[in-house]
């Protein structure tokens, strides 16, 4: 049986929900051209409604060249700004005398087409508000840097020498995850700045718990 291309079962978010490395500037330029078809055609028709074929027609691409940019049609309704962690930021976060939940937000580069702020940002926001269906693929594809955030603050709890090697792994899930969710709550209200939102409940930490 041949799997629909706009229906991939594979869970992994990096094959399903990222768009491919365009390689050059005309690669560039067709990504581009593509994510904002999907959304011209998204916002007219609607999330579910949206398919490869009419983004295809808007974009005056083939479906060849679509799949050859993006891996599915969720793909392209989120564009082509991926949250990343780079190498770089875990080093400084490891080496650095700062706050792990505050510094483990900070690792997260949101690319500023995401913000709702940006006017592009601010089209593919109200997307997201119109399908739970799509909000829940961008989450998945926050998951291979919820992944690295949760390896680095892994390793920056090792550096305690007061908290029981026993319970790194469950702390740091649990920061990770209090990260995340700070960062999606930003991200969903309007607010480009979850470390901000962080600010704001420090105050009440003691009556958290």
């Amino acid at each position: 049986m041949v799997q629909h291309p706009e229906r991939m079962s594979d869970s992994d978010p990096t094959t399903r929900l990222v768009p491919k490395n365009p390689g050059n500037s005309r690669g560039r330029a067709t990504l581009e051209r593509l994510s904002l078809a999907a959304l011209e055609v998204a916002e007219r028709e609607g999330v579910e409604a949206t398919t490869v074929d009419a983004i295809c027609l808007v974009a005056g691409c083939s479906r060849r060249t679509f799949f050859h940019h993006f891996p599915s049609r969720d793909a392209a309704l989120l564009g082509p700004a991926v949250p990343s962690v780079t190498p770089e930021a875990v080093a400084r976060y490891l080496a650095a005398t700062i706050p792990i939940l505050a510094g483990a937000i900070d690792l997260v580069d949101i690319p500023e087409e995401m913000s709702p702020l940006s006017p592009r940002g601010h089209r593919r926001h109200a997307l997201l508000h119109s399908s739970p269906r799509l909000q829940a693929a961008a989450r998945e594809r926050m998951s291979p840097a919820a992944d690295t955030v949760l390896a680095a603050v892994t390793a920056k709890l090792a550096q305690e020498p007061d908290l029981d090697p026993d319970e790194i792994r469950p702390v740091a899930r649990a920061i990770t995850a209090i990260a995340a969710a700070l960062i999606q709550s930003a991200y969903t209200a309007g607010d480009s700045d979850p470390s901000e939102t962080l600010r704001r409940l420090a105050p009440l930490w003691p009556r958290l718990n």
